[in-house]
Order: structure tokens, then sequence, then C-alpha cells
């Protein structure tokens, strides 16, 4: 499990900059689940991210194939935890604590149609009892090239009247070799959503058409995400990587976050 200790011999200008991803576990098959989230939220970074899915009629946690069925995995009940989170934060007053911001992995399947499940989970961040959560920033997955930008479009399109309390965070990578003329051409429709681009840390490339892509939509963010399991089973990030792409950042005038569990951080000794 992923506790302060774990956190320790990480450089404070470094950990300040960790969005916790999926939460703090003490094994992976208590990832993405209510109480590894609540955990990591009371650290109190800047993001703590899980992914959600559709499955029986509602949301739930986990990322494919794995799933959190039950109450451990119901997005509501996740909600509930930065929602209480945010008006506590706001009771003893922001001096003290930051409030953190949850970032949704929604994980489309190829079936499904697309408009209406991220209309539905529209529905969901504007109900009410989670009107204490300030801002939700959102990451589309497993969907690729055009068809991914027209996603893109869709939820910014259907999630209009929330546009204050949520952001995207994009993938250019998933475009592929999708036409950049025609990115050029509908990526302005984007522009108000837009929060941040997400590169992974070890394949990114992060050159001067990234530069020049962020630089033309204003772009201030950009959240380096780590693979991990299913797809890689010994993830593992070193410290020194984690120090250059912070210079880089600041270098380029851009905010850096990390969407890497802490627990797969490693000094130059040792794996951990």
């Amino acid at each position: 499990m992923t506790t302060l200790d774990d956190l320790f011999f990480i450089p404070k200008e470094i950990r300040e900059r960790i969005c916790i991803h999926r939460g703090l576990f003490k094994s992976e098959d208590k990832e993405n689940t209510v109480s590894a989230i609540r955990d990591a939220v009371e650290l109190n970074p800047y993001f703590v991210e899980f992914d959600v899915q559709k499955y029986n009629g509602g949301f739930f946690s986990g990322h494919p194939p794995a799933i959190v069925t039950g109450n451990d995995g119901k997005l509501g009940n996740i909600l509930s935890v930065y929602s209480e989170h945010a008006r506590q934060v706001r009771a003893n007053g922001q001096n003290f604590k930051r409030i953190t911001f949850p970032k949704i992995d929604l994980k489309l399947n190829g079936e499904d149609n697309y408009e209406k499940v991220i209309d539905r989970l529209i529905s969901i961040l504007e109900n009410p009892e989670y009107e204490a959560i300030p801002f939700y920033l959102v990451n589309l997955g497993q969907v690729y090239g055009a068809r991914y930008l027209s996603t893109l479009l869709q939820f910014a399109n259907l999630a209009r009247d929330l546009k204050e309390r949520v952001g995207l965070n994009v993938d250019l990578e998933k475009l592929g070799t999708y036409d950049e003329k025609t990115i050029d051409t509908d990526w302005a429709e984007l522009d108000d959503f837009i929060f941040s681009v997400s590169p992974e840390i070890h394949t990114a490339d992060v050159g001067d058409n990234f530069l020049l892509f962020i630089k033309q939509h204003n772009i201030k963010h950009v959240h380096f995400w780590l693979l991990g399991p299913p797809n890689n089973p010994y993830p593992s990030v070193y410290l020194n990587t984690l120090r250059y792409v912070l210079g880089w950042g600041e270098s380029n005038h851009l905010t850096v976050y990390f969407d890497v569990n802490p627990k797969y951080i490693a000094n130059e000794l040792c794996f951990r």
C-alpha cells in the first residue's frame, strides 16, 4: 500500500505534482475502489485519477477487463468522497488544504453508443448531490483515430451547461495518423474545454509540433501518464525522469502533473 512513508523519498517539488493513479491500494485488485480513492484524497494531491465504465445500466470503476462491482465501485459513491472532501476543505479554510479534484478516465466500449454514455455521465456530474465538487477533469479512453476526435467533440457539445466545472484531458497519441489539417480545422471547437494534454512519459513526442499545438490552443497543463497494468505488468519510472520532465515544463512555462501511482516511482538505486 502507498502511504506517506512511501512518498517521503520523493522530493517535494515532484510529490506536489503527482496525480495519484487509481488511488492507494494494497494490491491491484483493490485499485479504483472507494476506499482506495478515499485514502488517496486524504493525502490531498491536486488530482486523484480513477477509471470508470458503463456496466449493468450504471457506472462502475475499474480498468477493463477489471471492474469493481457493488458499492465499492459505484461512481456515485466515489464522487461522494470528493464532494465530502470539498465541503470539509471549505469549512476548514483554504489556507490549510486545497481541494483535490477527480480525474475521471471514462473507458468506452466499442459496442456502446458513445453519445448516450457520455450524456449519462454528464447528467451524473451535474447532479446537485455533487455540486460541492468545483471541477472535473475527464479523459476519454479506449477510442482512437478519427473517432477519438469526434467523441471529444460530442463530449464538448453535451457538456456545454457544465463547462465552467469540467475540462478535457486529451491524449494526442490516440489520434494516430489522423489528418492534421482536419485536426486543425475541428480543434477550435474544443478550445473552451481542453484543460490538459497527456503524453505517456516514456514514449511521448513532446517536440516542436507538440509545443506548437499547445501554444495555438492556449493549453497550460500537461499530464504525463505511465503505462501500467494490465498493459504493462511491471510499471516503473525513475525520479530522474520526473525531474527532467518537471524542468522541461518549467522551461516551456507549462504546469506539469504526473498521472502516476507513487508505488511505481523508483529512485536511482533500486526499483520499488
